[in-house]
């Protein structure tokens, strides 16, 4: 070799050395950095230099990415039963099952006393404490169903803003590169990159594929995020409902594509957030609804049959149907009836009040759906109008009422059909769910009419009783299958137990999540972290190599000066 070839050589492997130990330096001074990949110098045969690379194994990566998005999603998960079972706060004396409890002492206190004025009015405010502790319920899981919306919001717009940070890192870091991932001058924009679809990972599944431009494309599940140049954004989008017939409660929001459309169901944080409105908090709403429904339709149908210490002179029924000519059993929904009224019927007694004569008329309510001839809200307002010394008719909203003659009053009893719960006639609660459930208007302007006993006297106990069984027994008239054969009280405990259980089992998934995210992770570091020994060794051996190459250059000068004065 000559000695040009030599200086050059050695030149060369100075500039080699240099950039290898200002690569270590780097190393060392970002090993505590998180998500620092550690950076190699890349040589060719020779001592070439073809650019500085991180170390990362891009399928570690994938892994990982999955991982977090377990990690989160079963945190988020957890988080949320946490939250739910502070919300039914059952180790408290103000609980729910401790409402049912005391309403139902409430109304075995009245069937002992039965004329009892006091414990009359005590039953009236215990059912009026029920209602409000279903509500206050009600209204806790709503809040939380409303922060967990408020969360999908900022998901979103996080992911947005990740995707967005990952397409604009990919232009610098082509730039810098060149398209020649080798020649990586970009490590730090990497890491941000490796930062970013990180966190992503956590708020939703995420794919990547590293392009042989060093940039990189972003899946999602069976859609695409970022695509090229090209990205697409995530939009909270809620579901279609009938503006004519919307439900009670709407449904949780999804969210979906701004470009493709297309749903974008998984895990991640986003995932656990949604599906944890929709099912966990709203599954837990529409099961405190059905109970709630239960029991008002259970004390209902019976309180409809019983007689207060005073009769009706004006009563209007608490909901109605929106076409009075079709049948009263296909008039049923969150806006209509609240369940189908039955093939049966009622009695109507009309009381003089002067002289205590009493008149009963047996109502029927044809549902039978033969011969074409159900009741329609229209038939029964005809029947009852036809009832002497009463008068019945729609009002403008299309409501029932119903308005006894002077020196008249009249009493309900024997409903067989159900249409009087149903209507909201004579009724002790008011609404139809958890969120809406209070003590009836009607009672409230007038605890007389608080319907006791069955027309046997004031010492008549025999309504309170039949309601006492209801609470105590199963409800068999109850629509939702699993309230049907099972007490209040059961289902109650159904519900908190289903909450624990769910809680326990999520805390233990997310903490098996984490733990495998975080041995990932430690792969991860022992893969692409920085050992300070390691460095430290390096950099001495860049410094004796580099000390080597200065001493051949100086020998070789020390030639060239000894050759020059020959």
């Amino acid at each position: 070799m000559s000695l040009n070839a030599t200086l050059a050589n050695s030149a060369s492997a100075l500039g080699v050395f240099t950039t290898g130990l200002a690569v270590s330096g780097n190393n060392l001074a970002n090993a505590a950095t998180p998500g620092f990949a550690r950076e190699e110098l890349q040589l060719t045969s020779g001592i070439t230099q073809t650019g500085v690379r991180q170390s990362v194994n891009k399928h570690l990566e994938s892994r990982l990415h999955a991982a977090a998005t377990g990690a989160a999603g079963g945190g988020a998960t957890a988080e949320l039963f946490a939250g739910l079972e502070r919300v039914l706060n059952e180790l408290t004396d103000g609980d729910l099952s401790t409402s049912l409890s005391d309403f139902s002492a409430a109304v075995g206190a009245v069937v002992a006393e039965p004329t009892s004025s006091p414990l009359r009015q005590a039953l009236l405010d215990e059912g009026a404490a029920l209602a409000a502790d279903f509500r206050s319920l009600n209204s806790r899981a709503t809040d939380l169903n409303g922060d967990l919306y408020t969360r999908a919001n900022e998901l979103v717009g996080e992911a947005n803003e990740l995707i967005e940070e990952v397409r604009g890192l990919n232009e610098r870091i082509m730039t810098l590169e060149k398209g020649r991932q080798s020649n990586s001058d970009a490590g730090q924009l990497r890491d941000q990159r490796y930062a970013a679809m990180q966190r992503l990972s956590e708020i939703v599944p995420l794919e990547y594929r590293e392009t042989k431009f060093g940039t990189v494309e972003l899946r999602s599940g069976d859609d695409w995020l970022l695509l090229g140049e090209s990205t697409q954004q995530l939009e909270l989008v809620s579901p279609d409902v009938d503006p004519q017939n919307p439900p009670h409660r709407l449904p949780f929001p999804r969210v979906r594509t701004s470009r493709t459309n297309s749903s974008l169901e998984g895990g991640g944080e986003l995932g656990a957030v949604l599906k944890g409105g929709d099912e966990v908090v709203g599954g837990f709403l529409d099961d405190l609804d059905a109970l709630a429904a239960g029991l008002i339709e259970a004390v209902n149908r019976v309180h409809a049959g019983g007689r207060g210490s005073e009769g009706h002179t004006d009563v209007t029924a608490a909901r109605t149907v929106f076409d009075p000519a079709a049948s009263l059993a296909a008039s049923v929904g969150d806006h209509e009836l609240p369940f189908p009224p039955e093939h049966g019927g009622f009695t109507l007694t009309v009381v003089n009040t002067a002289t205590g004569a009493e008149v009963d008329t047996r109502i029927e309510i044809d549902l039978d759906g033969l011969g074409a001839n159900d009741t329609t809200l229209n038939d029964l307002v005809a029947s009852l109008d036809a009832v002497d010394g009463l008068s019945a008719g729609l009002d403008s909203q299309g409501v029932l009422r119903m308005t006894s003659a002077s020196g008249r009053e009249f009493h309900f009893a024997d409903d067989t059909s159900g249409v009087l719960a149903g209507l909201g006639l004579n009724h002790f609660f008011d609404g139809r769910s958890s969120g809406d459930i209070g003590l009836s208007a009607e009672l409230k302007a007038n605890p007389n009419l608080l319907a006791v006993g069955r027309g046997g006297g004031p010492a008549d106990n025999s309504n309170a009783l039949a309601i006492a069984d209801v609470l105590a027994g199963p409800l068999e008239h109850a629509r939702d299958a699993d309230l049907k054969g099972k007490t209040l009280d059961n289902r109650f405990a159904e519900i908190v137990g289903a909450v624990g259980r769910g809680a326990a089992a999520e805390r233990a998934l997310a903490e098996a999540a984490t733990s495998h995210r975080d041995a990932l992770a430690s792969q991860r570091e022992q893969f692409s972290g920085v050992s300070l020994d390691e460095e430290a060794v390096r950099i001495m051996e860049l410094q004796r190599q580099y000390q080597a190459s200065a001493r051949v250059i100086s020998v070789t000068d020390t030639l060239f000066d000894t050759l020059l004065n020959l």
